[in-house]
């Protein structure tokens, strides 16, 4: 990254560019030629910043450099839109003294048109009507000169070869770099060479000079080039290449130049623009540093953050953003141990600037519209998708906001974080042209404050536009970009639920909106069927109810609510129409199977009567036999959905199962169970209603069994099924994922948790493996959406065992799924650190001015906030007798933010944590296999998900209870910031010596935890 280096405006970098006699003092002059610059860089702590020169070049190859305002060059585009353009400059010859080169400063500036377009009447043609950047696309050929200075021959950094790898085509080698970040419009750099070492005719003093502010080096760029290219002229025919590297071998000091930029040269008998860089014998080594050269070759200045340069000595605005090349080029978190550090993907101002992103994959917004669009990740793109999004200021031509993805993908593994990125853009400007949009302005344009995620909304009133971050997939964003002021939402924080799902019948829901005091809000809905009945407008928190019509159609339909101007999607399935059904009233009906299936009455969910499996009260042991459902078959063939609902309830003794089959008609004639739809085991008392989507099988007949599998001595009450139903319907199944975060970072342990109407599993999978959760913890807050609230889910998970990097998480509902999130794990680099401790003091957080304490707390694998009193401890995690144990909160912890209690127990039908003297079930039964060898199997895991802030500040007892049994009781002392969730404050600390002396850690504020989180 680029160190802290100041910038001048139109200073010299490049010496005495032409011979000629000077004008008498004031007298004006006119040049006419090709006008070009350079860009002067320093990645080092040397004091002075990046620097761009001016050069004008005549017909006969005489280059002057220009001193000139950007005041003047603004009305014809900028410096960007004039580079490689002819002009005619009017203006004086200035010299500082005797010895000191002359340059020449601008008074007015012209752009010459083409030859087949006339002068605008103002006397100028105007850049922005010209085309200011060609599209670069095809090989492209670069010449490396390797040059020594005259009086260091003896020096000789790299050979040739490794060079030739530099410019390669394998990763992270620059031909392999651009084509990755070109989409392929550069396929290589195939017919690069590279020559020398040469000797230069000159010693090293020659072509440097001391800086006239800060110390530096500065290059004599014109000279260095001269005769650099002029010692490798006979072994090169320049014609062939569309750019020049140009190698340097000795510097006597740590700090220095590089440089990039385009020079109007007469090469081999033809005159034309090549690109040219300057390579500092120090940044050899730095892939990120050519590339970021190579890019003002290709006529590309700086990116950054958004701050000023009050003070060019000090500011390190042009190199602060790691989300670009042409900035900061990212973290180096990374480095390649042959080429360094590795350079992250431009940004998509500058892809789109140099013909890269295809015009249908860049949406632009037009006034007064509100568009929701998916933004595909800005590296390694896929086949669909828009890559970018641009949205005009006003009227201006020049003045607009760029929206990307950024994920770590290919050379974005550099970048900060996976989110959203905004930049202003002024194409007017000298450099910086685009600016990251960083909400907290607190001069760091890599943290929370720049990265728009799930949730967050980015509003510009006064130029009326508003991007929001709707949904994260695997490898992009839903945002919706408004530029309709009347539909803008600025202060309403959330809405919970996200979005609601319903059956095809009539139904009515709220929705909880949490917004600031002085917020004022109105909903609306657009479609007939769906109606706000209450709390159509609001001031502050509150909450919105709507009913939902009967969906006559077949089809799921999707209507909005907008809320403040947040968008609320309802979802609701389509009409059944009812296949079969059979509530078990009136007979066998054509049911089959061998016996003991048989109906009872002694236990029917409806009217009086049920099937079963032990009519005689305890099933038949030894059995394989299954009910199959009446002929003639369910005819799937003329529908394009179908979905089973069934009510049951049962008791299996250990080992035994209940299976649900599809069966299918064999050639004989005879039918197979042959799809596995459902298997049930242990025991559920209470009638519950199970929905399976048939949809695979539509387009055949089918005929469905209820398989009762017994093996063991073992023998219970057995299956009872009753209210059969087979509709055609889009099948919807409610649902949502809460935690974790859409791109957030974990580290330590942690929960996947969330809430599922109707489902009888639930599953989340990590790395490719299925893995069950603990379902049916209690969830008053589902209740006006499914009916019930027994709805949660949530698992325990340690997210050390997945290791460093990029993880997908999915969740589905009895095989559907319906959420899927990739989030990035930091871990220290085992599964459970163990034996270390560290306490730390955070300053200004989460104010300027406070102070916050974070200690490592071992049992959760990570750092918790502590008022640094000890907690009174005491108590118990187990009892003698009783195999269950209580492992967080650890005995006499401190505990902070959303936190969990977890633990297993062998044999249990519910697990109670106690809170305040306040009942709450826990989920159990995830998997634990590190119970097997005391349980006999692994379906022991319990966790509950915690807000402690909910509790407050001070000590708190904890009790567990296993079927009313206390195993666990601890007293644990909570810390809180002041409030139950806070919000809008962000944070970076690095920790020194931990884990170990000379490590950092680095851990950052993670609102959805309301802790902080270990980051890379």
């Amino acid at each position: 990254m680029f160190g802290k280096i100041k910038r001048g405006v139109a200073l010299s970098l490049l010496g005495a560019w032409a011979v000629f006699t000077p004008l008498a003092a004031a007298q004006q002059a006119t040049l006419t030629g090709w006008f070009t610059f350079i860009v002067a860089d320093s990645p080092s702590e040397a004091g002075f910043t990046s620097e761009i020169t001016y050069i004008l070049t005549e017909d006969s190859g005489e280059r002057y450099e220009l001193l000139i305002a950007i005041e003047l060059m603004r009305p014809l585009g900028g410096p960007v839109a004039l580079n490689r353009q002819r002009v005619t400059v009017v203006g004086e010859w200035e010299q500082d003294g005797p010895a000191a080169p002359e340059t020449f400063r601008v008074s007015s500036i012209h752009l010459e048109p083409p030859e087949d377009e006339s002068t605008s009447p103002e006397g100028a043609y105007q850049a922005l009507r010209a085309t200011a950047q060609t599209a670069v696309r095809g090989s492209q050929a670069w010449v490396t000169i390797l040059c020594r200075f005259a009086d260091a021959t003896d020096v000789t950094p790299h050979p040739v070869s490794y060079y030739e790898g530099l410019m390669g085509s394998a990763e992270p080698q620059l031909g392999h770099y651009w084509k990755e970040v070109s989409y392929g419009n550069i396929p290589d750099l195939r017919g690069s060479m590279v020559v020398g070492w040469y000797n230069l005719p000159r010693p090293r003093s020659y072509y440097l000079s001391i800086h006239e502010r800060g110390g530096g080096e500065d290059l004599e760029a014109d000279r260095a080039m001269k005769d650099c290219t002029a010692v490798a002229d006979a072994d090169v025919f320049f014609p062939a290449f569309y750019g020049i590297n140009l190698v340097f071998n000795h510097s006597d000091v740590d700090g220095g130049w590089s440089k990039g930029g385009s020079q109007r040269l007469r090469k081999d008998g033809r005159a034309r623009f090549w690109g040219v860089t300057w390579i500092h014998p120090n940044h050899q080594e730095m892939q990120s540093l050519w590339a970021h050269e190579m890019g003002h070759a290709l006529g590309l200045q700086h990116s950054s953050g958004p701050y000023g340069q009050d003070d060019p000595l000090s500011s390190p605005t042009t190199y602060d953003s790691d989300w670009d090349v042409m900035s900061g080029q990212g973290s180096c978190r990374f480095p390649d141990p042959e080429y360094g550090c590795v350079g992250v993907h431009t940004i998509a101002y500058h892809k789109d600037f140099l013909g890269w992103i295809p015009a249908d994959r860049k949406y632009v917004a037009s006034r007064n519209s509100t568009r929701t669009i998916t933004l595909e990740r800005l590296a390694q793109l896929g086949s669909e998708g828009y890559l970018m999004a641009q949205i005009p200021i006003g009227r201006s031509r020049t003045d607009f906001y760029t929206v990307e993805t950024r994920l770590f993908a290919g050379y974005d593994d550099e970048i900060p974080d996976e989110a959203i990125v905004i930049h202003k853009v002024d194409t007017t400007r000298e450099d910086r042209l685009a600016q990251v949009v960083d909400i907290d302005n607190n001069g760091d344009p890599n943290d929370e404050g720049a990265m728009w995620t799930v949730g967050e909304i980015f509003t510009d009133r006064a130029n009326g536009l508003q991007v929001s971050i709707d949904a994260a997939y695997a490898t992009g964003y839903r945002v919706t970009i408004n530029t309709d002021p009347a539909t803008f939402s600025t202060c309403i924080d959330f809405l919970a639920p996200s979005s609601h799902l319903f059956g095809p019948g009539a139904d009515s829901a709220s929705i909880q909106v949490q917004a600031a005091s002085d917020c004022d809000w109105a909903a609306t809905s657009n479609p007939e069927w769906l109606r706000v009945t209450s709390g159509g407008t609001g001031r502050g928190s509150g909450s919105v109810r709507y009913t939902v019509a009967s969906n006559p159609n077949s089809t799921a339909r999707t209507g909005t609510l907008i809320i403040g101007g947040r968008t609320f999607a309802v979802t609701q399935a389509g009409a059944n129409e009812v296949l079969f059904e059979d509530d078990m009233e009136s007979g066998t009906n054509g049911w089959g199977g061998d016996a003991p299936w048989a109906l009872t009455t002694a236990s029917a969910r409806s009217g009086t009567q049920a099937w079963t499996d032990s009519p005689g009260g305890n099933y038949q042991n030894d059995v394989n036999i299954a009910l199959w459902s009446p002929w003639p078959p369910l005819d799937l063939t003329e529908v394009d959905s179908a979905t089973l609902t069934f009510w049951h309830r049962y008791a299996f003794g250990s080992g035994d199962s209940g299976n649900v089959w599809v069966a299918r008609e064999k050639e004989d004639g005879s039918w197979l169970a042959e799809e596995l739809l459902r298997t049930f085991t242990g025991t559920n008392p209470t009638w519950q209603q199970v929905s399976v989507d048939l949809t695979p099988f539509v387009g055949e007949p089918v005929r469905l069994a209820f398989q009762l599998v017994s093996e063991a001595s073992e023998t219970a009450d057995g299956w009872y099924i009753d209210d059969v139903a087979v509709s055609s319907s889009d099948f919807v199944s409610p649902a949502t994922l809460e935690n974790p975060r859409p791109a957030s970072f974990q580290s330590g342990l942690g929960l996947i948790s969330g809430w599922a109407c109707h489902a009888y599993e639930i599953v989340i999978e990590l790395a490719g493996i299925p893995v069950p959760v603990a379902y049916g913890t209690p969830r008053g807050d589902t209740q006006s959406v499914c009916g019930d609230s027994n709805n949660g889910f949530a698992l325990l998970m340690n997210w050390n065992n997945l290791g460093p990097g990029a993880h997908e998480v999915r969740a589905l509902a009895d095989g559907v799924e319906f959420a899927r999130t990739t989030v990035r794990v930091t871990t220290l680099g085992t599964d459970f650190l163990r034996g270390v401790s560290g306490m730390f003091p955070l300053p200004d957080f989460p104010h300027p001015g406070d102070t916050t304490v974070v200690q490592w707390e071992e049992s959760q694998q990570n750092f918790l906030i502590t008022d640094g009193q000890p907690s009174q401890g005491g108590g118990h995690n187990h009892v003698a007798g009783l195999q269950a144990v209580l492992e967080n909160p650890s005995l006499g912890s401190s505990q902070s933010g959303i936190g969990i209690i977890s633990g297993w127990a062998c044999e249990a039908q519910e697990i109670v944590i106690e809170l305040a003297g306040s009942p709450v079930p826990a989920a159990y039964g995830t998997p634990r296999g590190d119970t097997q060898s005391v349980c006999g199997d692994s379906n022991n895991g319990f966790v509950l998900l915690m807000n402690w802030n909910n509790l407050g500040l001070g000590e708190h007892a904890i009790r567990a209870l296993a079927d009313g049994m206390e195993f666990a009781r601890t007293t644990v002392r909570v810390t809180t910031l002041g409030t139950d969730f806070l919000r809008g404050v962000s944070g970076t600390f690095p920790l020194p010596d931990f884990p170990h002396p000379g490590d950092t850690t680095t851990i950052r504020w993670e609102e959805s935890l309301q802790n902080f989180v270990i980051i890379p």
